[in-house]
C-alpha cells in the first residue's frame, strides 16, 4: 500500500514538473517574441495609426495599445461637440430673434426683460454667434487632426531607444563649462 502511494505521488510529482516545463517554453517564446524589434517594426506602422486616427475617432491610440490616452482623446472629442452645441444653440436662438425681428422692422425685439434690440443690432449678434459657431467647426477639426497626429508620433516613438548607454555629462572645465554626450 506504502508503495503504491509513493508511486502515485512520483507519478503526479512528474506530471506537475512536465506541465511546468511546458509553460516556460511558453513563457520563453512569449519573451523572444517581445524582444524582436523588427516584428515591432512591422505589426505598429505609424502610417497606420494615422489612417485609423483620421477615420475613426481615437482609433490611432487604440492601434498603439495606449488604453490610457484612448479615454482622453475620446473626452476632447466630447468636449468639442459640447462646445458647438453650444454655440449652434447660441446662433439658433439669435438667428430666431433676428426673423422677428426683421418680420417686424419698426418694433424692438425684446431679449431681455431690460434688452431690447431692433434688427440692424440683432443681425450683429446673429453673425457674431454664427461666427462663433464656425469658429468652433474649425477647432474641432484642429483637435482630430491633432489627435491623429499624437498618435502618429507615438507610434514612431514607440521603437525609440532608451538604453542607459546613452548620457549626457556637465562638467567643470578651465575657462568655462563643457559639455560631453557618449553613445554606447
Amino acid at each position: 500500500m506504502d508503495i503504491r502511494l509513493f508511486l502515485f505521488f512520483c507519478m503526479v510529482l512528474v506530471c506537475h514538473l512536465a506541465s511546468a516545463q511546458l509553460r516556460m517554453d511558453s513563457l520563453q517564446q512569449l519573451k523572444i517574441k517581445k524582444q524582436d524589434s523588427l516584428s515591432q517594426i512591422i505589426d505598429k506602422r505609424p502610417q497606420h495609426a494615422l489612417l485609423y486616427g483620421l477615420l475613426i475617432p481615437g482609433g490611432g491610440q487604440l492601434y498603439n495599445k495606449r488604453w490610457l490616452k484612448f479615454p482622453l482623446a475620446i473626452g476632447g472629442y466630447v468636449g468639442m461637440g459640447l462646445f458647438i452645441k453650444f454655440n449652434q444653440d447660441l446662433f439658433k436662438k439669435y438667428d430666431g430673434y433676428y426673423q422677428t425681428a426683421v418680420n417686424a422692422p419698426d418694433l424692438m425685439v425684446q431679449i431681455t426683460p431690460t434688452l431690447k434690440l431692433d434688427y440692424k443690432a440683432m443681425k450683429k449678434y446673429r453673425d457674431q454667434a454664427r461666427d462663433a459657431r464656425d469658429r468652433s467647426i474649425f477647432l474641432g477639426i484642429g483637435v482630430h487632426f491633432i489627435i491623429a497626429l499624437e498618435a502618429y508620433v507615438d507610434a514612431h516613438l514607440k521603437n525609440f531607444n532608451m538604453d542607459e548607454n546613452l548620457s549626457f555629462r556637465v562638467f567643470p572645465q578651465t575657462g568655462g563649462l563643457g559639455f560631453a554626450y557618449n553613445i554606447r
